[in-house]
This record gives C-alpha cells, sequence and structure tokens, in this order.
C-alpha cells in the first residue's frame, strides 16, 4: 500500500513516472526499518525468561516485512526502465540502506557479511549505469571498480578468518582487474599502452603476492606477464630477421643444457615455495 501511494502521489500530480522512482526507494527503507524493529522485538521476547509466545510469531514478520522491502525496491528499479540514470539513482540510495542494515549491532557476522556485500553491489552497478549513461567504453572503467570491492571484500575475509584460501580471497578480484584487459589486449589490435599498464600492475601484483606469501597474486600475476611475454615475442616476430631468433634460441638451449640440475632444482624450489603459500 506504501508503494502503491508513492507511485500514485506523483502520477497525480502530473510527474513523470521516474520521479515517484526515486520516491518509492524511501518507502522500501522505512519497511526495511520496520522489518528491523519487528525482528528486534522478537529476539528480545526470546531471549527474556520466560520467552513470551508470540516471539517466534514477531520475528516471522520481521523476516516477511523486511523481504518486502526488498521486493518494494525492486518495484522502484522497474519503474527506471529506459532512464538509465534514475536506475542509478535508485541502486545508489538502495546501497545506502543496506549498508546501513548492515551497522545493526544484533546482527550476526554473517548477516552483516551478506548485507555489506549486497550494498557493496548495488553501489558498483550504479555506479556501471552510470558510466554506460556517459557511453564510456573504457573496460577498465567497469572493470576496477569491481576488482577494488572485490580485493577490499577478499581482504576483510582474510582478516576475520586468516584460515581462508587466498584463490578465494583475491582469486575473484584480481580476475576482474587483470583477465579482462588481457583479453582485449589479444583479441583488439595495437595498444600499447594498455600492455605496459597491464604488465606493470600483473608484476606489482607478483611481488605483493610474494612479499605477503599469497599464491592467488602470484601465479595470477605470474600468468598475465608470461601470457604478455608470448603476445610481445609474438608481435616481434615479423619485424625481425628470422636467424636472430635462430641464434637466442640456440644460445638459450646451451645455457640451459650447462646449467640443467642446477635449473631443476630452482624450478623445485619455486614449486615447493609456491605450495607452501597460503
Amino acid at each position: 500500500a506504501g508503494a502503491t501511494l508513492a507511485v500514485a502521489g506523483p502520477l497525480a500530480a502530473d510527474l513523470p513516472l521516474r520521479v515517484a522512482a526515486l520516491v518509492v526507494p524511501g518507502v522500501a527503507a522505512l519497511t526495511l526499518a520496520g522489518g528491523i524493529v519487528l525482528t528486534g522485538r522478537g529476539a528480545r521476547e526470546i531471549a527474556a525468561v520466560p520467552p513470551t509466545g508470540t516471539a517466534p510469531a514477531r520475528r516471522a514478520e520481521g523476516t516477511a516485512v523486511q523481504v518486502a522491502s526488498h521486493v518494494v525496491a525492486a518495484l522502484a528499479l522497474l519503474l527506471t526502465v529506459g532512464e538509465v540514470r534514475h536506475a542509478a539513482a535508485v541502486c545508489t540510495l538502495w546501497g545506502v540502506a543496506l549498508g546501513l542494515r548492515a551497522l545493526r549491532p544484533a546482527e550476526s557476522a554473517a548477516r552483516r557479511w551478506a548485507h555489506a556485500a549486497a550494498a557493496g553491489a548495488a553501489e558498483l552497478v550504479a555506479a556501471w549505469l552510470l558510466l554506460w549513461a556517459a557511453r564510456v567504453a573504457l573496460v577498465e572503467a567497469y572493470t576496477l571498480p569491481a576488482a577494488v570491492l572485490g580485493l577490499l571484500a577478499g581482504w576483510l575475509a582474510l582478516r576475520a578468518w586468516p584460515d581462508r584460501s587466498s584463490w578465494l580471497a583475491y582469486g575473484p578480484g584480481l580476475g576482474a582487474a587483470l583477465l579482462p584487459s588481457l583479453v582485449s589486449v589479444g583479441v583488439a589490435g595495437d595498444q600499447p599502452w594498455r600492455r605496459l599498464l597491464l604488465g606493470g600492475g600483473a608484476l606489482l601484483v607478483v611481488l605483493a603476492g610474494a612479499q605477503w606469501r599469497r599464491q592467488a597474486p602470484v601465479v595470477l600475476g605470474g600468468g598475465v606477464l608470461a601470457t604478455l611475454a608470448l603476445r610481445e615475442m609474438v608481435d616481434v616476430w615479423d619485424r625481425l630477421p628470422r636467424w636472430i631468433f635462430l641464434a637466442v634460441g640456440g644460445f638459450v638451449l646451451i645455457g640451459l643444457a650447462m646449467t640443467y640440475e642446477r635449473r631443476r632444482r630452482d624450478l623445485r624450489r619455486l614449486r615447493a615455495a609456491v605450495g607452501r603459500m597460503n
């Protein structure tokens, strides 16, 4: 009923539907706050000695009202179809509401993490929509905010649970930062500055992973560096005489043959060092 009134009011005043879409998130936020109050009252009644008989029903009511708030927020987003900037505003407002929801002291750690992740996702979608509305075509403008959000979430997760794997903590964020740019370099034409910046970023990732003994940054950054190096070799293949590559390849083979045992030991040490990383 509140969402219907929020839509009908602006329409009765001959205002566009997109204006109503900015009013409905307020109704959703109030609904979310009401659900929190009901859930808190149910929790206090359960903790009382003796617990009251209405406590489970109160908590169920609170959960239902909070679910209704998310439905109202989705309705607000549907009202912005065709209006990208207003959709970004709705996502921003709902992200703020979810972020405040995550700050409730009585929440469990799992629920707080879930609401914080949802708030971050809403803000990220809002940023993407604004970039799309501005017709920004740079790949990194979309991927780097997601990467920063993923890395921040991974860092916080490792602080809370130090025994978690670095692949779970940093893998998604590093993948979002490195892999789309690597695909762009491999598919598109000549992009010297992108290749240079991507290589520098991958090198920093490898150094950071080696410094803090994290396996995911070392492996992902090293893989990107190796792929870039191979791409550069292919790029210069047709620009230099063939005998240069044959000569370099011959010297490399001779050097490997002379130091074969030492290289095997180095590879075993490298494999063992990477395996010991978290």
